[in-house]
C-alpha cells in the first residue's frame, strides 16, 4: 500500500501504531484500513531496529544513539553500552551506569527506544504520532507492564492498554517479519 494514500486516510481515522520493544530487535506496525498490519521501516529503511542505546562519551548533551550505530559501537565502548534492557524491565534497583557518571532505570533506556520508533513512524507517516500499543510478552507481572506503560509515558506516548487484539495480530507479523530477517540476516 502507498504510505503517502495511507496518511491522508490516517488523518481522519486517528491511528495509533503498534510498537513491538523487543529484548534485541524492536519494530513499529500500523493497521491499515483493510485491516492487515503493515511494518513501518526505521529511518535507516529497515523493518527492525536494534534494542541497543549508546551514550556518548562526551556527556556535552549528546543524544544517545538508538539503534544499529549503537550496536556496532559495542566492540569499541562497552562500558557506554547497553543491550538486553528489557529484561531488567520492573526491576526497581537496576541501573545502568555511563562512564559519566550519568545514571539510567531501565524505563529510561526505554523510552529513549520508544523515542527513536516513535520518530521512525512520524517520518515513515508523515505526521504526528501519539497513541501507541505496546507489546508486552505473557509473563510479564504487573510491575514490568507498568513499567512498559511508564516507558512509553515517558517517550511522549499515550499507551493504550485497550486494543490488545489487534496489537496481538501486529505482533504475529512483527514476529513473521523478525524470523524471516533472523533467517536472512542471521541475527
Amino acid at each position: 500500500m502507498d504510505l503517502n494514500n495511507y496518511t491522508r486516510r490516517i488523518k481522519i481515522m486517528g491511528q495509533a501504531i503498534g510498537i513491538d520493544l523487543g529484548t534485541t530487535y524492536s519494530a513499529v506496525s500500523i493497521m491499515q484500513p483493510d485491516g492487515k498490519p503493515m511494518i513501518l521501516p526505521n529511518s535507516e529503511g529497515q523493518n527492525i531496529t536494534p534494542s541497543v542505546v549508546l551514550f556518548p562519551e562526551t556527556g556535552g548533551g549528546d543524544e544517545p544513539l538508538v539503534g544499529d550505530m549503537a550496536k556496532h559501537s559495542a566492540a569499541t565502548s562497552p562500558l557506554d553500552v547497553v543491550q538486553f534492557v528489557k529484561r531488567q524491565m520492573g526491576d526497581p534497583n537496576w541501573r545502568f551506569t555511563t562512564t559519566n557518571d550519568q545514571s539510567y532505570t531501565a524505563e529510561e533506556i526505554s523510552a529513549i527506544i520508544l523515542k527513536k520508533l516513535k520518530a521512525d513512524a512520524e517520518l515513515a507517516l508523515g505526521e504526528e504520532v501519539t497513541d501507541a500499543v505496546i507489546t508486552v510478552p505473557a509473563y510479564f507481572d504487573d510491575a514490568r507492564r507498568t513499567a512498559t506503560k511508564q516507558a512509553g509515558k515517558i517517550a511522549g506516548l499515550n499507551v493504550l492498554s485497550k486494543g490488545i487484539k489487534r496489537a496481538y495480530r501486529c505482533s504475529n507479523v512483527l514476529w513473521a517479519e523478525f524470523r524471516t530477517a533472523r533467517h536472512r540476516f542471521g541475527v
